[in-house]
């Protein structure tokens, strides 16, 4: 498994955050999408990314988190054998879910068990190959 990004819900001056994200990682690589009513940008520098998250419409699943750090994501090969290893130390993950954006697809789940986690939201993803 590795980091593959962190996530940041962002309520206002998105651009400014943009910008201070793409000067940090010293990157131009910025990608948007809106999904799930929110604005997805994903700037990508050469170790890292980091994922903002904006709220377009008020019902959307960032709805009650306060602007700052969401969740962190690990890419793995195989979803299935991380679950598996964690299912005996009591962690919840929520269902497994199929996604499409921007310039890569897979399956994910975020596994919410605060108490075990140090209450981070921990995002795992196994991305499809690319073809």
């Amino acid at each position: 498994m590795k980091t593959s990004h962190i996530a940041i819900v962002v309520r206002n001056n998105l651009e400014e955050k943009i910008e201070f994200w793409k000067r940090l990682l010293d990157t131009e690589n910025v990608d948007e999408c809106d999904i799930m009513g929110m604005k997805t940008i994903i700037i990508r520098g050469a170790e890292t990314a980091v994922e903002l998250l904006y709220p377009l419409i008020e019902e959307c699943p960032i709805k009650d988190s306060p602007e700052g750090f969401h969740h962190i994501t690990f890419s793995t090969k195989d979803l299935d054998s991380v679950l598996d290893r964690t299912k005996d130390s009591v962690v919840k993950h929520s269902p497994k879910i199929e996604f499409e954006r921007l310039h890569e697809a897979g399956t994910i789940t975020f596994i919410d068990s605060p108490e075990k986690s140090g209450n981070v939201l921990v995002e795992l993803a196994q991305l499809k190959e690319k073809e």
